[in-house]
């Protein structure tokens, strides 16, 4: 279960440390966005116009199509630059449980808008798009492949929304560096170039498209899943961040995909005009059931928390709690500290806890040096985020410092966790 919320999450994260990935994964998305039945049938209608233009011009058949494509381009790098250039704050107020669980179910809603529940639309930028047509020249059709990009985001918003926040949360961790604004910028602008893609050829080539099918629904719900696991990835992240048990927040995520569940299979109407309400009426279902909730458990008594053990045991290894002490351990065997950083809604942390139960390899090396285990929730975890931004983005990470205090290795990727060994033995020389 925690695999399957987190995996895709886990995944996007981490394949924007590589361009080759990343650049070519945002390019498909965009070309799969093209797809929506909000956007598809938009296609022919804007490739006649652009070929009416590109006639009344003779010899410049590439002029008006490409101009207007390069306009929905720079509507999304607009966005990713904004997305980029915001990072810092908005990870910073994401590390509060009220409002992942507020992300959480803001994505559900999005994943109904993508399946046609509740429609997005943006009705200014339409009505401009509509006065630009009757004007001459390149400069409005600039402007028309800018506003139609926008309202293009407005139907691909789910997707789109998703994938900003990742280059958010990398912008921040990367230190808002030029090269890391650019990236994102990037990653938005190859977005905006697949959505754009279609357009473009269409408005050259003049060629019948695929007729709208089945097909596109087959896009559309592949989109909506992948947004239902993220949303229910960060609602389990907000209610144990809340302080929920793991146990009850389970529950809680089943008693809301079983609401779910029954408005997508048995109650949603004919009429696609009745949805919005049905999407509304569910929403405020889910809201009076959590309130309700929420109002329960505040009045149960307070539970007595113990204090933080002085130690954890995983398989062979001993792990320290208070990061004073180990730093002193670190000073007094004039050993390298290793510091792993975790919590209970993250997957990875879960998988490299066992890779130590069973790991010889592994657990060789990590005797070598002294261990420290940080959670989220400890007072520690907070004095180390003011230092390493890692921790700005998300969970896990790995930190091996020297005795004196200064980085090693660091990561935030198990693949990486044979260079942690050999930096060990390195070390251990």
């Amino acid at each position: 279960m925690d695999f399957l919320l987190s995996g895709i999450e886990n995944f996007a994260r981490q394949s924007l440390a590589t361009p080759g990935i990343a650049l070519p994964a945002y390019f498909l998305a965009g070309l799969a966005s093209a797809a929506f039945p909000c956007v598809y049938p938009l296609i022919p209608l804007t490739a006649a116009y652009m070929q009416k233009r590109s006639q009344a011009e003779t010899g410049k058949r590439v002029r008006h199509p490409l101009v207007y494509w390069s306009g929905m381009v720079l509507s999304y790098l607009v966005l990713g630059t904004i997305a980029s250039l915001s990072g810092g704050a908005f990870n910073l107020f994401m590390q509060s449980g009220a409002v992942i669980l507020a992300t959480g179910m803001l994505f559900l809603f999005l994943g109904y808008v993508m399946i046609d529940f509740h429609p997005l639309e943006l009705e200014i930028a339409a009505r401009w798009t509509n006065d630009l047509k009757g004007r001459s020249g390149i400069l409005p059709t600039l402007g028309m492949g800018l506003l139609s990009g926008l309202i293009a985001s407005a139907c691909v918003a789910p997707a789109l929304t998703f994938m900003l926040i990742f280059i958010a949360e990398h912008s921040a961790g990367s230190g808002f560096s030029a090269g890391s604004i650019l990236y994102g910028s990037a990653l938005s602008g190859a977005f905006g170039l697949g959505i754009g893609l279609p357009f473009f050829l269409a408005g050259i080539l003049g060629s019948r498209l695929p007729g709208s099918g089945f097909w596109m629904n087959l896009i559309k719900w592949a989109f909506a899943i992948i947004i239902f696991i993220f949303s229910f990835s960060q609602l389990q992240k907000g209610f144990l961040t809340v302080g929920f048990h793991p146990f009850e927040t389970k529950n809680i995520l089943a008693g809301i995909g079983l609401i779910l569940a029954s408005t997508l299979l048995g109650l949603q109407p004919a009429h696609l005009e009745d949805r919005p309400r049905l999407t509304r009426f569910t929403f405020a279902l889910l809201f009076l059931l959590l309130g309700a909730a929420a109002i329960w458990r505040g009045f149960q008594p307070p539970v007595s928390t113990p204090g933080i053990e002085q130690t954890e045991s995983i398989g062979p290894l001993v792990f320290h709690r208070d990061a004073e002490e180990a730093r002193a351990e670190s000073l007094r065997l004039q050993r390298p500290l290793f510091i792993d950083f975790y919590a209970d809604w993250c997957a990875n942390c879960k998988e490299f806890s066992a890779m130590m139960e069973t790991d010889k390899d592994l657990q060789t090396a990590l005797k070598k040096v002294v261990l420290l285990k940080v959670y989220d929730t400890d007072e520690d975890f907070k004095n180390f985020r003011t230092r390493h931004r890692e921790l700005t983005i998300g969970l896990p990470f790995f930190l091996l410092l020297d005795r004196d205090g200064r980085t090693l290795w660091k990561s935030q990727s198990l693949s990486e966790i044979p260079e942690l060994m050999r930096t060990i033995h390195r070390e251990s020389l």
